[in-house]
């Protein structure tokens, strides 16, 4: 049997400057994982739109402070990075909000 996918309202501390990593690990946080070397199964989670703009925005400002005078463009980086690594949008989902499915949490 399916399970019901969970759903969470995360804080706006759980999604600013947060590395992709950082963001999954918040995530399992949530759902009472502490174990560092546990995996994430990024095709078991869905986020609001808000939440990916964040990962725009936090690895733009990442690349702006770390190479000053060198500008980047990280919009392409992002992209891709997110297409590989998930999370995908779910257009439905309110600000702040993830939906994890079975299996988000790989031991």
């Amino acid at each position: 049997m399916r399970r019901k996918p969970l759903r969470f309202v995360l804080s706006e501390k759980d999604i600013t400057n947060k590395t992709l990593v950082e963001f999954y690990e918040a995530v399992g946080g949530l759902m009472g994982e502490t174990d560092p070397s546990v995996k994430f199964d990024c095709r078991q989670i869905l986020i609001s739109e808000n939440i990916q703009d964040e990962f725009y925005y936090s690895y733009q400002q990442f690349y702006d402070e770390t190479f000053p005078d060198k500008p980047i463009n990280v919009a392409s980086d992002v992209t891709i990075m997110l297409a590989q690594c998930g999370p995908k949008v779910e257009h439905s989902l309110p600000p702040n909000t993830v939906e994890v499915q079975g299996g988000f949490i790989v031991r």
